[in-house]
């Protein structure tokens, strides 16, 4: 991954500005703090939340790694050395230790829901990132267990409805074909006549968006006869409370809701003075 943009966080939260510390806190103060979890997670982005704070004479000292699961309660990190700097750069450490580690651990809880159905099927995260973290957030749905549908729009051929209104299904396929050299080519259907389409223009794998569970694994069973090479991926409105309905029938399931409404876990960091 790319570096961290720790020094513009810290300018849009005017860290070296904090005048609640600098009027409260003797600059010669010195602390340590406790990073902890108040709920079972996935950590993610503890090693980014540790650069955020390790600066200014602080150090910071790991006692998980991004990836590991941990209960509630369970301590994180440890911090020690000068209070300002643990003071002012507290918050945005503890937003995207936050943030990352609710990706994660909301790409488990699917994981593991779809695991319970004994489903080979892959769950996949989307483009529906926030500008500028998408590597982060795509690294928190790995370490969650998932993995991203693709990461930018070169990773592969995506046709969708909006493309659709300017070109057939066949015409779709056959000008990717000719056009994006050996990249995969998925088209999204939102109907089943439209994934029978799909299947027969032979493409290398069909979104169905927001088809009913109910009956799909009959219309998955019918599009592998039309083309038994196909990738079936569910995509649209699946929950944590719905994936088990769709994964025994389709390869993936793709979810936008992994990145941009997983909930921020409850981490907290309590400081104390030395």
């Amino acid at each position: 991954m790319g570096e961290d943009p720790i020094g513009p966080w810290l300018s849009e939260d005017r860290a070296e500005e904090d005048v609640t510390s600098r009027s409260l806190i003797p600059e010669d103060a010195e602390a340590e703090a406790e990073i902890c979890t108040k709920q079972p997670l996935v950590v993610a982005g503890l090693d980014t939340a540790c650069r955020v704070l390790e600066t200014d004479g602080v150090t910071v000292d790991p006692e998980v790694e991004d990836g590991q699961r941990v209960d509630a309660g369970e301590l994180l990190a440890e911090a020690h050395g000068p209070a300002h700097p643990l003071l002012a750069r507290e918050r945005t450490a503890l937003n995207v230790l936050a943030h990352l580690s609710g990706i994660a651990t909301r790409t488990a809880e699917i994981v593991d829901r779809v695991d319970e159905t004994d489903a080979e099927c892959e769950v996949l995260a989307t483009r529906k990132t926030t500008p500028g973290l998408r590597e982060r957030e795509h690294e928190a749905v790995r370490l969650g267990g998932g993995r991203p549908h693709r990461d930018n729009l070169a990773g592969s051929v995506l046709v969708k409805e909006n493309h659709l209104a300017f070109v057939s299904v066949d015409e779709a396929v056959e000008a990717a074909r000719s056009n994006a050299g050996d990249q995969t080519v998925i088209v999204e259907a939102e109907t089943a006549d439209e994934a029978r389409a799909v299947a027969r223009a032979s493409a290398d794998g069909v979104l169905l968006d927001n088809v009913d569970p109910e009956g799909l694994g009959d219309l998955v069973e019918l599009l592998k006869r039309l083309e038994p090479s196909l990738t079936v991926e569910a995509s649209g409105g699946i929950t944590l409370g719905t994936v088990a309905d769709h994964a025994p029938h389709v390869d993936r399931v793709s979810l936008g809701s992994l990145t941009h409404s997983a909930p921020a876990a409850d981490v907290t960091m309590l400081v104390e003075p030395v």
